[in-house]
């Protein structure tokens, strides 16, 4: 029987994973901290006048010390079972493709030796966007930003330097580099990923650069992004421009989103708190407009501690290539465990 590089990968990680699990718990110079989220609801689309019951997300976490200067975490997503995931999708790409989508999301190793400098190793978050990094927690909506798109992987295998050269003053420097795409198993390459963040006060200013692949085609991501908060309102946006080249041809793309959120506090009611949100946002190619995005949020916290959320959700959206307009209506339950 013969077996593809894909499959061998695929059951080698699976071993990994299953060892770390085991292994490093019991390592572990403190208890393993177990916690998750779930987010399960309703959607509907009503020019079709259809609708469905789903689970975003069905995400555990483990994490724990193996001494004073090792750390762990481990994350996997159960609503990711048995599904397809389509990368770089739209009409104007170079490359489409198709893979199963991993329900192993993080699986790392930090190192941190002095307080102001951590070295992780493994599968994570890749530091391009701003908003790819926040948690489903700390957005307003299910949506992620369209821009979101251009990366295609948000997650890697890999290794990342985090640097705070500055105690007293909030500026981070990261550094890393992660495997790149590849649906062939036919080459390897790397990316290269810078990322700073400077958070003076109520403002936070960010900017990622990555250098690398995507299977064979050059990828270039640039991304600046900025947000401000104020008694009654938080602003928050971001802008990313990719720059895909496979001979003869270069594909040039970026998007933009801005959000506007309003939190209200009950005098009455104690921990409760309403959160309206909206996000306008839009792509662009080298022809022109490519989608554009209207949402509006609503979001009720229930508890102090942010543990029980309640959201509701409409989506306007209008694609020009194919031309065509969306309206979709989603109401979930996030709990956080």
């Amino acid at each position: 029987m013969k077996l593809s590089m894909q499959a061998i990968r695929c059951t080698l990680n699976q071993l990994i994973f299953t060892a770390v699990i085991v292994i490093t718990p019991l390592c572990g110079s403190t208890a393993p901290q177990i916690g998750g989220y779930l987010f399960s609801g309703v959607s509907c689309n009503p020019a079709e006048k259809e609708s469905q019951f789903e689970i975003k997300y069905a995400r555990v976490n483990l994490k724990g010390n193996v001494n004073e200067t090792i750390r762990y975490k481990l994350m996997i997503d159960l609503a990711r079972m048995n599904t397809l995931v389509k990368n770089i999708s739209d009409s104007n790409s170079i490359i489409t493709r198709y893979k199963p989508t991993p329900i192993l999301l993080d699986a790392q190793l930090d190192y941190s030796p002095r307080l102001d400098y951590t070295l992780s190793a493994g599968r994570m978050k890749i530091p391009v966007s701003a908003s790819n990094l926040q948690n489903p927690f700390e957005l307003e909506f299910f949506q992620r930003p369209l821009i979101r798109k251009f990366i295609p992987d948000t997650r890697g295998t890999g290794v990342l330097s985090r640097l705070e050269p500055f105690q007293q003053k909030p500026f981070k420097l990261h550094m890393g580099l992660f495997n790149s795409p590849n649906a062939y198993d036919d080459e390897s390459h790397l990316d290269g990923v810078l990322y700073t963040n400077y958070n003076p006060g109520n403002m936070k200013f960010s900017m990622s650069f990555l250098q690398g692949f995507i299977d064979t085609v050059q990828n270039q991501i640039t991304d600046l992004a900025v947000s401000v908060k104020f008694d009654h309102i938080h602003i928050e946006s971001e802008y990313m421009i990719q720059k895909l080249q496979q001979h003869p041809e270069a594909l040039t793309r970026d998007g933009w989103f801005l959000n506007f959120v309003r939190p209200y506090a009950f005098q009455n009611l104690q921990g409760v708190e309403l959160r309206a949100a909206i996000r306008m946002e839009q792509t662009y190619t080298r022809h022109g407009p490519q989608q554009e995005r209207l949402i509006i949020g609503l979001t009720v916290i229930f508890d102090s501690s942010h543990n029980n959320w309640l959201r509701l959700n409409y989506e306007s959206s209008k694609n020009q290539d194919p031309h065509s307009t969306e309206e979709s209506i989603a109401v979930m339950w996030m709990v956080r465990l």
